[in-house]
């Protein structure tokens, strides 16, 4: 053998030669284990209610049939938080991690958590903003 194929989730081969790989660090995020986990960001507008969006998330995700508790508690396993992480140029951005079974193909899955969000979201009365430009024509002077 002197390569390793690597099945990417789309269905993409990756072929890579041994002696590449050796010197590779490779991290099975899924290795022994019956769940698989998916990272999410969601752009709200800066004037909207970030504990009312975080909620709103949460509970979206939590309504999807293909997600399952996966972080680890006192009491098991709980669904993932939602956090405020940072301001962008024309957003607030929140993020949160959700976890879905082995056997769940990760584009239906992420499919289904964006289009609950975005659902829940606009319901709800939570602006996901986008970016756009005003552009002003200048007129020269004649003199």
């Amino acid at each position: 053998m002197r390569h390793v194929v690597l099945l990417w989730r789309d269905t993409t081969y990756i072929v890579i030669p041994n002696s590449r790989f050796n010197s590779m660090k490779v991290i099975n995020y899924s290795y022994q284990s019956s769940k698989r986990a998916a990272s999410f960001t969601f752009n709200i507008a800066y004037d909207a209610d970030v504990e009312k969006a975080k909620q709103v998330i949460k509970d979206a995700v939590i309504s999807s049939d293909l997600s399952i508790p996966g972080l680890p508690s006192d009491n098991g396993e709980e669904y993932a938080d939602v956090y405020f992480l940072s301001y962008g140029d024309s957003c607030l951005k929140l993020a949160t991690t959700a976890y879905y079974t082995s056997e769940t193909r990760s584009e239906v899955f992420i499919s289904d958590i964006n289009t609950r969000v975005n659902k829940a979201l606009k319901a709800n009365g939570i602006e996901i903003p986008y970016t756009y430009i005003n552009v002003i024509e200048k007129q020269e002077s004649r003199s």
